[in-house]
């Protein structure tokens, strides 16, 4: 699994463009990269999963609620908004959240970069420039994250 952690320049919004294949082992992994992020990035952010080109997801629903369990490394209450379009993979992000959700925020899911750009307030061109790198910053590129 590889993913791209970007920060926008004024819409305060991390974006992950997660893809590859995920595993437990990179998900933790990417957990501790996310912990490690540069003291000025804020963790009340809203934040952005976008799992558009996620080849496969190899995590058991008994490890996914394992990594569920643990302390959010963002704040609670922060916007969470996930584009997953594969049927599996969203099957497992809702299981995620059902589990989070009681402590640790909103979470959303969307089929369409639309949608997910009506949800955290800012227009398609926003969330394009920032995946495009146009506007914005990459904080992290973590490959078998």
């Amino acid at each position: 699994m590889s993913v791209r952690v970007l920060q926008s320049s004024d819409d305060d919004l991390i974006v992950y463009d997660v893809f590859g294949v995920v595993t437990i082992d990179e998900v933790m992994a990417c957990r501790q990269t996310i912990l490690q992020l540069p003291p000025e990035v804020r963790h009340d952010l809203s934040q952005f999963v976008l799992c558009r080109d996620t080849a496969s997801i190899r995590l058991t629903p008994v490890e996914l609620r394992q990594f569920a369990m643990l302390q959010a490394a963002f704040a609670p209450g922060a916007r969470r908004v996930y584009l997953v379009p594969d049927p599996i993979a969203f099957s497992l992000a809702r299981m995620y959240a059902s589990v989070k959700e009681g402590a640790s925020g909103r979470f959303q899911f969307v089929e369409t970069i639309e949608e997910a750009a009506s949800l955290l307030g800012v227009t398609t061109d926003v969330l394009d420039g920032i995946l495009n790198g146009e506007r914005g910053e990459t904080l992290r590129v973590v490959d078998g994250c």
